[in-house]
């Protein structure tokens, strides 16, 4: 082969090579940013179901309260129902 011919092949193989290089830099970019948008769609599932579980654990301290006031304070309750149940009821004028 003619010098010519060698270093047209010569430029031909280093624009290929430089074109698959830059295509694989592309592709690799592409990828992290695809993982990037991955992470961060994580990271927010994530404090979503964190945020479901915080809610959570408060309803089920608010219950737990409730039921433990209910305990203590049932009769002082009903006994407060039952004098405003009978007051309503001596009223003149109902049946």
């Amino acid at each position: 082969m003619g010098l010519p011919l060698e270093m047209a092949l010569d430029v031909l193989n280093r624009r290929i090579v430089a074109g698959w290089v830059m295509n694989e830099i592309a592709n690799t970019l592409a990828q992290m940013e695809e993982d990037e948008m991955t992470e961060q769609e994580s990271r927010r599932l994530d404090e979503e179901g964190q945020g479901l579980a915080e809610y959570a654990l408060i309803l089920a301290l608010i219950a737990i309260v409730a039921i433990v006031a209910l305990l203590f304070l049932g009769g002082a309750i009903a006994d407060i129902l039952n004098q405003i149940g009978a007051s309503v009821g001596a009223q003149p004028g109902t049946p």
